[in-house]
């Protein structure tokens, strides 16, 4: 898992892993792109749940879908309004998968990229490229292994289509 965390470290996505086993999936890890876009430091965020970023408008529809995405080892992609460190306001497109590092250890691995009124596509498509080839590169090798990628990356198209359509975007 040492491998996983030192090649997250270095990506430019925010990400986080948690833990899939202990009660309340508390963070186990935090990159640099997740303090940048939360204002978080990595040493508030490790051994809490990621709902300290949300507020009192963050909706109920979206935490629900990410409770029950968790509790059924699924994955999910929902827009949610956090708020940062400072307590500006942002809306973050979350992805959630489960998966397995190579050690054994069920991981939540999540995804998070800022929506903006001036959304720059390559940044997006930057984000969601990484993200693919950290799946690729990080899943058990298993008989599995090919639909559980295929399944990440398909709710990873449907990030992508959820990107294009907010704001005006047209889907491709």
């Amino acid at each position: 898992m040492d491998a996983l965390m030192t090649y997250l470290q270095k990506i430019k996505l925010a990400v986080s892993l948690s833990s899939a086993t202990e009660p309340d999936n508390p963070l186990m890890f935090v990159n640099h792109g997740f303090t940048e876009l939360t204002g978080y430091s990595a040493h508030y965020a490790v051994g809490r749940n990621c709902r300290f970023l949300q507020c009192e408008d963050s909706g109920h529809e979206a935490r629900e879908m990410m409770h029950d995405a968790i509790d059924s080892g699924v994955g999910v992609a929902v827009c949610i309004l956090n708020e940062r460190a400072d307590g500006e306001r942002f809306h973050n497109l979350v992805c959630i998968a489960p998966i397995s590092a190579r050690d054994g250890t069920d991981l939540l691995l999540g995804c998070q990229f800022e929506l903006r009124r001036a959304l720059d596509m390559r940044d997006v498509e930057d984000h969601v490229r990484g993200v693919n080839e950290m799946i690729s590169a990080h899943m058990p090798r298993t008989p599995n292994e090919r639909t559980q990628i295929d399944s990440i990356k398909m709710r990873i198209d449907n990030v992508m289509m959820m990107v294009r359509t907010y704001e005006g975007h047209s889907a491709v």
